[in-house]
């Protein structure tokens, strides 16, 4: 199992939920504006992009452990690597 984090179309009750649906919910996350990210509207979803930490944002979303399967299935639906690069980062508690 694989842990990811999610903050758009993946999450509950979003339009692409069911490729996730089979997972673990592990709970709500936030990455932290230390990263240097601010969310941004790409018309049918959002995207992440880098920024100076000066304006970014912290960015909540979910925490979902899912099998190898999914986890390609959602780099499908990303279009990884050539339009949307994983790495990984720390995610906290959404309340912290």
């Amino acid at each position: 199992m694989n842990k990811i984090f999610v903050y758009g179309t993946l999450k509950h009750h979003h339009s692409n939920f069911d490729i996730i649906r089979t997972g673990v919910f592990c709970g709500e996350g936030k990455l932290n504006k230390s990263y240097g990210f601010r969310m941004i509207s790409m018309g049918a979803f959002p995207a992440l992009i880098p920024c100076d930490v000066s304006i970014a944002q912290d960015i909540t979303g979910e925490i979902w452990k899912v099998d190898k399967n999914t986890f390609k299935n959602v780099d499908y639906l990303e279009g990884h690597p050539n339009f949307y690069i994983r790495d990984k980062y720390n995610i906290i508690d959404s309340d912290e």
